[in-house]
Order: C-alpha cells, then sequence, then structure tokens
C-alpha cells in the first residue's frame, strides 16, 4: 500500500470497533438452545473445565480459563500440542473440555476429540463452523460465526477471537448467575490488589493460627520477643490460658520498637493490656472497607503513638466461646502520627508463604500422593491465585525436598525413602539430644510447669482415649523444650524439621502412646534435676525408640 492510499489511523481503528461490535452483536442471533445444554453440562460435571484452543484461539481461552476461575467454576488451560504429547493425563472422567477453533478443523484439537471421549470427559466446542469436525464431535457446539476479520487483508484473527472472548463470557456469567455466586464468593477469590482489599473479610485479611504471634500471660520477656521475631511482626497478643478473656488482650512492641506507655513492666519492657471489650471488637465477616481497618484515635488493643509517628495495633475478634479468631496486623504511618480515621499501613506475608503452606499440608496428609504431578495451572485454580506465587511455592517446596522440580517437566511430589527417613532421625536425635541438655541447664519453674501441665494433659488423653489430641501435645512438649532450651538459632534449626518429621509419620505410623509419654516424664524429672547428661541420654534413646517403631510399622 503506497503512502498516498494509506488510511488515517483513526479510520482503520474505528473500521475494526465496527466490525469487531457487529462479530459480538451478532452472536446474539446465534444462541439457541445450545447454550442452555451447555450450561446444563458445565452445572452437572462433578469434574472440572479444561479450556483449550491453537494460536489466537488458546490465548483467547487462556482467558476464559481464569474467568470460569474467579467466578466460581474451576477451569485450568490445556495446550492441544502439549496435549497429545502426554499431558492428556490432566483429563479425568467427569471433566468437559471447552475448545475454541474458528474453523473447527484445528488439526490438533480435532486429534484430541477421541482421546477425551475415551477419558470420560465431556467435550463443548466453540467454532465459526457448524459443519466442521469439531463441531459435529461434540455433545455441544456452540456457534461464533462472523462476517470477516476486522483485519484489513482478513488473515488476522481479530473479530473471531472477540467473538470467541465474547461467548466465554457469557458462559461463565451465565454460570456465575446459574450458581447464585455472591460478592463475598468473589472476595474469597480474589485476596490480593485493590478489588481484593475492597472486597474481603475482615477474618481474611488477619493472620490466623500458627501465624499468629501469641504467647501466654506468665510467659517471659525472653521469649515473647522471639515470638515477635519468629513471626515477622514485630508484636505479639498476649493471653491467659487458651482463651482470649475479654478486654484482656494485650500487645508487646520487640526491641527495636517503641515502648508503649503505662501498663505493667516485665523484664525492663513494657506489657499494656488491651481496653477493649467484646463489643469494641470487630466480627471476622465485616468487610475490610467498612472502617475496620482504620487506626481510630482509640483502637481496639494499641501501644499508642512513639516517637516520631510510629504507631500500631491490634485488630481482633472473638468467637462465641471467646477463643481468638483472628489477629494482629502492623504499619507505619506519616511522621508526626495519623490522624483518627487514617488508614494503617499495613504488611502483608508474601502470597508464596500460604501457599506453600498448603501444597505442603496437602503433600504431609497424602492429599497429594507421592509421584504426582504438580501442575501450576490446576493449582493456581484450585487454590485461587495467580501462577506466580505457585511456581515461588514449589520452588520453596523444591529446596525443603517436598516437591521434585524436573528440568522443562514441572514438578512432582517427591518419593519418601527409608534413607530420608534414616536422615531425618539421624539429626532428629542429635537436635532433640542438645535441646534436652540446654533445657536441664536453663530451665525456668515457669517452663519446667508448663512441661508438667503438658505432661499431666497427655496422660489424660490416653486415658481418656482423646487419642486424637496427641499429636498436637506432643508437638506442644517438644515445643516447650525447645523454648526451655533458650537458643533461638536452636529452635530455627528444629523448627525447619518439624514438617519433615511430620511427613515422615504420614508414610509409617505406629502410635507408642503410654511409651511415648512414659519417655516424656522421664526427659522432664531429669530437666526437673538439672542432670544435663541424663536429660541428653533419655532424650536420645526417646528419639531412637521412635525410630525403631517407625521401621518395625508397615508402610502407609
Amino acid at each position: 500500500m503506497s503512502a498516498a492510499t494509506r488510511r488515517p489511523p483513526r479510520e482503520v481503528a474505528a473500521e475494526v470497533l465496527r466490525i469487531e461490535a457487529a462479530a459480538v452483536e451478532g452472536l446474539l442471533a446465534q444462541l439457541d438452545a445450545s447454550f442452555d445444554r451447555a450450561i446444563e453440562l458445565l452445572l452437572a460435571a462433578p469434574g472440572k473445565v479444561i479450556c483449550s484452543g491453537m494460536g489466537k484461539s488458546g490465548q483467547i481461552m487462556r482467558k476464559v480459563a481464569a474467568t470460569l476461575s474467579s467466578t466460581g467454576t474451576p477451569a485450568l488451560f490445556l495446550h492441544p500440542a502439549e496435549a497429545v504429547h502426554g499431558d492428556l493425563g490432566v483429563i479425568a472422567a467427569g471433566d468437559v473440555v471447552l475448545a475454541a477453533s474458528a474453523s473447527g478443523t484445528t488439526e490438533e484439537l480435532v486429534r484430541m476429540v477421541g482421546a477425551i471421549k475415551r477419558l470420560g470427559a465431556r467435550l463443548i466446542t466453540i467454532t465459526g463452523n457448524p459443519r466442521s469436525p469439531l463441531a459435529l464431535d461434540a455433545d455441544v457446539h456452540l456457534a461464533a460465526a462472523i462476517d470477516k476479520e476486522a483485519c484489513p487483508l482478513d488473515l488476522a484473527p481479530t473479530a473471531s477471537t472477540t467473538a470467541t472472548l465474547a461467548m466465554g463470557d457469557a458462559l461463565a456469567m451465565a454460570l456465575l448467575d446459574a450458581k447464585s455466586f455472591t460478592r463475598d464468593d468473589f472476595a474469597r477469590l480474589h485476596p490480593a490488589g485493590r478489588l481484593g482489599k475492597r472486597l474481603l473479610k475482615v477474618a481474611e485479611l488477619m493472620h490466623q493460627g500458627d501465624a499468629l504471634p501469641m504467647v501466654h500471660a506468665d510467659t517471659g520477656m525472653r521469649d515473647a520477643i522471639y515470638e515477635m521475631s519468629k513471626k515477622g511482626l514485630g508484636i505479639t497478643a498476649v493471653v491467659d490460658g487458651v482463651r482470649v478473656e475479654a478486654g484482656r488482650l494485650g500487645a508487646e512492641g520487640d526491641g527495636d520498637r517503641p515502648p508503649c506507655g503505662g501498663g505493667r513492666r516485665r523484664g525492663g519492657c513494657c506489657l499494656r493490656r488491651g481496653d477493649a471489650g467484646p463489643s469494641d471488637g470487630h466480627s471476622g465477616h465485616q468487610q475490610a472497607n467498612d472502617g475496620t481497618m482504620l487506626l481510630q484515635g482509640t483502637p481496639q488493643v494499641t501501644c499508642g503513638t512513639a516517637g516520631a509517628g510510629w504507631r500500631f495495633g491490634i485488630l481482633y475478634t472473638l468467637d462465641k466461646g471467646g477463643s481468638m479468631a483472628v489477629g494482629a496486623r502492623v504499619g507505619d504511618t506519616p511522621a508526626g502520627g495519623a490522624a483518627p480515621g487514617s488508614p494503617i499501613g499495613l504488611r502483608y506475608l508474601p502470597l508464596r508463604a500460604p501457599v506453600a503452606d498448603e501444597i505442603r499440608r496437602r503433600i504431609i496428609d497424602g492429599a497429594l500422593q507421592p509421584g504426582e504431578r504438580l501442575l501450576e495451572d490446576q493449582l493456581a485454580a484450585d487454590l485461587g491465585v495467580s501462577r506466580n506465587p505457585v511456581r515461588e511455592a514449589l520452588q520453596v517446596l523444591g529446596r525443603e525436598g517436598f516437591v521434585t522440580l524436573e528440568p522443562r517437566r514441572g514438578a512432582r511430589v517427591s518419593q519418601y525413602s527409608d534413607e530420608r527417613a534414616q536422615h531425618v532421625f539421624e539429626v532428629r536425635t542429635a537436635l532433640e539430644v542438645l535441646v534436652a541438655g540446654l533445657a536441664a541447664q536453663r530451665r525456668t519453674p515457669e517452663q519446667l510447669a508448663a512441661l508438667e501441665a503438658v505432661l499431666a494433659a497427655g496422660r489424660r488423653a490416653l486415658q481418656e482415649d482423646r487419642l486424637a489430641e496427641l499429636p498436637a501435645l506432643n508437638a506442644r512438649f517438644h515445643g516447650l523444650l525447645v523454648d526451655a532450651a533458650s537458643n533461638p538459632l536452636l529452635a530455627e534449626m528444629v523448627d525447619g524439621l518439624i514438617h519433615q518429621i511430620r511427613w515422615l509419620y504420614t508414610r509409617r505410623i505406629r502410635e507408642r502412646g503410654e511409651w511415648s509419654w512414659g519417655e516424656h516424664e522421664q526427659i522432664v524429672a531429669a530437666v526437673a534435676a538439672n542432670d544435663v547428661e541424663l536429660a541428653s541420654r533419655l532424650a536420645g534413646d526417646h528419639v531412637r525408640q521412635a525410630r525403631a517403631g517407625f521401621f518395625a510399622s508397615p508402610a502407609g
């Protein structure tokens, strides 16, 4: 085309938009009972939706899969070329394959059809040719024919891909409506970004469970500081017993933060009890943009404003029984302090951390079996996140040994061998011997009392046949021993081994019950007597007995 005949850019743009708008509008006339059947098929399917397409249609179907996943219909993208070279394994009976091809003759998709049927999946196709092989072989065909492409050469897929995208969006929104998908459902799948912050509930924003820094009212300041540093928030909740008493939730600042004013002093640092009662706490069901994340003049629990503008507080919720449901968020405010009602600056954990925790939990619990392939798209859709945190989480789990990363083949759950178990027991023996010896040297009366209380709880659980409580009590016992050793570096090393030990015992388990808790009592007696040599020897014997029980048990 010569310069003399070249059209102004805006003229070309206007024509493209008119053609693509006409292509979308033309879908209205093609909507028929097939669309209703497609929705019924998708609603009835017990499995997932697998979107597929080649070239530009493939790019569109990736987006359709993402839209479906984000609106309540688990979906992933499968590349047709990869599918016929082994990735068909992602398709299972009960799944629905949603494939798009403007011509309906894409070779790679056509080759997939027979395999899809053999695997027990159903097929919905979107094409511009109702007489094409893909249209005729589908369980349901959705017509998306266009008059012409918006490309001036009528070659580059433009109007056809726009029409396919619109049809995919129509499917996703019809499913959303049929499932009565709500704003709350949408919020659960969108925890990140401005949209996520606007929709999420307080309970979904806050730290929970093991991620929540928490110490008991009788915890020494050194241990409280370690808890703050370990959880990475620079603050900890202070509780009495295992319940949070109304109006008695408190906070401590660590040594890098200015101390709060007033309150009770412990170990040279200030511990201030919160003044808020239950009526001042927030419901975990409130949306985060309902004013619940604002740092008011008197936050629910606060250590006030200290120095040149650093401010922090704890926003919390209580259930009806008084248990802590959610915990702390901390942040900086502008110099001079924030005016009442100004938002607190939140510091979020990297998303890869909870994603890695969840994948690791599934591996440990056996939901993901050794050798099972871990597909980033599938995990991302299942967990409601993008692929990036899944990829980063798999890298973390690869370094920990839970996942085997294979170049150009992705990730698989690692096999847990007897050799690996032997290595874990060797490290565990060395660490627990050291922990018990240091605990015998350094334990405080309060720490000894806590150990004895856990022993009593374990004995009661055994006598009352409440065996499900023993793993948590066992973890609490060994955690208290580590605390009594008063060596943060050693504690970090033990923490790094905990997941490996849990995984080990999901492969082969034999409950030693009476013997195990009897050994615990002997160790505590040696710690109470400050007998370093005896405590160390008993701890080593304890691990050796556990090892013998493990290797004597059948694989599970």
